[in-house]
């Protein structure tokens, strides 16, 4: 057999394992991706055996191996929490009347300004815009107020003061008194010119109506919860460890998994100032009584809200960025050889021949890529992978 030159005798102690050895340890979010198949392609590390630091013809390099460029790319890792997709401003609409009920909308519906929301004893109660509840009854001589205010603007854009008669301030005098009773008798009801509390409902904005609580037939009493109504607009509300915080802010972006293989984006629109405890999951739903966990809830309005469909209270994945690295230098992560002593490699092909280089990774993005911090790599170079 042929003698080995002295000078790769030497250089015997600089080769790599012949064995595959373990990443160094990583964050527990890290971990999670790895485990979830957002960097699968690192199960596929190469092993280096004998050629660090030497050239060799790249027509010797394996046919299981293809080629990959090093280039600069933004690289993002996200960690996953669960969330609920739902509808925004969500409320309970209580009745503030007495009777039975006699009508009632479908679970789904959506109702206009106008629209009957429900009826007791045949009587409707109505579903005016307006940001201020309904407090009191209204009509001539109450004291000025901004509620008799939206029962104007609701009068006037629902058509029953179309010459402008009536002013729109917070009085209520004559003319919004006739304008009420035009209302009235296109409702149905008697003809007073006055709005007896519990005839309308004030909402800001069309209502989607959700569970309803009450059956046609249950008697109802001030107080008691009739349905519960919402926005138009998609919404979905998640939590986040309280430690985990800084990574959700106003305005940042995010992606929701719909677990029906839909996957969209969406902006976070409010973060909770307040940690909220509980008991720690151990499984099944189970919580401990002991220690406890903080999280946050954070909202997020989806950027495409036709892809979330019309479900309500629906799970979803809410994808939040932990990590970012912008205009990285990167390779795919099965380039990455793992080195003696827990070091890592490159496989370069420069010239028609490979040789291996040491570098540094930083940053495992959701990509599947993994950032070049140190190393004598540059954009452009072609590195070997796995095929």
């Amino acid at each position: 057999m042929r003698a080995e030159p002295e000078a790769r005798k030497s250089t015997e102690a600089m080769q790599p394992a012949r064995t595959r050895r373990r990443l160094p340890r990583m964050s527990v979010r890290t971990l999670a991706l790895l485990a979830a198949g957002a960097i699968a392609a690192v199960v596929a590390l190469v092993i280096v055996s004998g050629r660090f630091g030497s050239d060799t013809s790249a027509d010797a390099a394996p046919e299981d191996t293809t080629t990959a460029t090093v280039a600069r790319r933004d690289l993002v890792q996200r960690s996953t929490v669960s969330g609920t997709l739902g509808y925004d401003d969500a409320r309970k609409i209580v009745s503030s009347r007495q009777g039975t009920i006699t009508s009632l909308p479908k679970e789904g519906s959506v109702l206009p300004s106008g629209s009957v929301l429900y009826r007791v004893d045949e009587r409707p109660v109505i579903l005016l815009a307006g940001s201020q509840p309904a407090w009191r009854p209204l009509a001539e001589g109450v004291s000025d107020g901004h509620d008799v205010r939206q029962l104007e603007q609701n009068l006037r854009a629902l058509g029953y003061d179309d010459e402008h008669a009536m002013a729109i301030d917070e009085h209520f005098d004559s003319s919004t008194a006739a304008a009420v009773r035009r209302w009235q008798a296109d409702a149905g009801v008697e003809v007073t010119g006055r709005v007896a509390l519990g005839d309308v409902v004030f909402l800001p904005g069309a209502r989607r109506v959700g569970r309803l609580t009450v059956s046609l037939g249950d008697r109802v009493r001030p107080g008691r919860p009739v349905m519960a109504a919402s926005s138009t607009k998609r919404l979905v509300t998640a939590e986040i460890d309280a430690s985990d915080q800084q990574d959700v802010t106003v305005g940042g972006t995010v992606t929701i998994d719909l677990r029906n293989g839909t996957t969209t984006t969406g902006t976070i629109t409010e973060v909770g100032k307040v940690a909220s405890a509980g008991g720690t999951d151990t499984g099944g739903g189970q919580m401990t009584s002991g220690s406890t966990t903080s999280t946050i809830t954070f909202e997020v309005r989806p950027d495409k809200p036709a892809l979330a469909g019309t479900l309500d209270q629906a799970p979803v994945d809410v994808g939040v960025t932990s990590e970012r690295a912008s205009n990285a230098l990167s390779v795919p992560v099965s380039a990455l050889l793992a080195l003696r002593g827990g070091r890592y490699g490159l496989e370069l092909v420069r010239n028609g021949t490979m040789s291996v280089v040491a570098v540094t990774p930083g940053l495992y993005s959701d990509g599947g890529y993994v950032e070049i911090k140190r190393g004598r790599v540059k954009a452009g170079d072609i590195v070997v992978v796995p095929a």
